[in-house]
């Protein structure tokens, strides 16, 4: 069962993750080292999807990092909303991004190079992390590089720890 985050309002988790400097550059050096191995394997700019838009922070770090295109799916309206706003002072125009109010269940274009969850980054099992990823890679929203039997596909982050207080 994948997490269903509220549909509107501010989340509350959002000025932690803001302000969360540690995480947003380490989010920041994970996507950029994963285009450039992206970039050096495959030869071109990779597409990105995002799941857990919220603020367009993400989106944008995949934008400096030299993505093709990104594409963020935000279920809440108003990060949604928000996120669009913030990528839109930063890359004007629509030609490089996206930002779409849905649940990734219920989003069905793609194939796309690259996946970019925030959702990995606080809490691993709970916000279902492998059941996006297995998901998006399942119904061809992210491209498989390898096969069936051993799918190779590029995401951030690649591995994480869960620590419980």
């Amino acid at each position: 069962m994948a997490h269903v985050p509220r549909p509107a309002g501010v989340l509350p988790n959002i000025m932690v993750t803001l302000n969360d400097t540690d995480f947003n550059k380490r989010m920041a050096e994970g996507i950029e080292e994963m285009i450039d191995i992206f970039k050096t394997r495959v030869g071109r700019a990779p597409t990105v999807l995002v799941i857990g838009a919220g603020s367009g922070i993400v989106p944008i770090m995949a934008l400096e990092a030299g993505a093709a295109h990104v594409t963020g799916l935000e279920a809440n309206a108003d990060m949604a909303h928000v996120a669009q706003h913030q990528i839109a002072e930063a890359f004007p125009g629509h030609e490089l991004w996206d930002i779409q109010q849905c649940l990734s269940v219920d989003y069905n274009q793609g194939p796309h190079d690259m996946l970019i969850c925030n959702l990995f980054g606080s809490m691993l099992n709970s916000k279902s992390m492998y059941v996006y990823a297995w998901n998006a890679l399942r119904r061809g929203l992210i491209r498989n590089f390898g096969t069936d039997q051993k799918p190779i596909f590029f995401t951030v982050p690649q591995q994480g720890t869960m620590f419980y207080w």
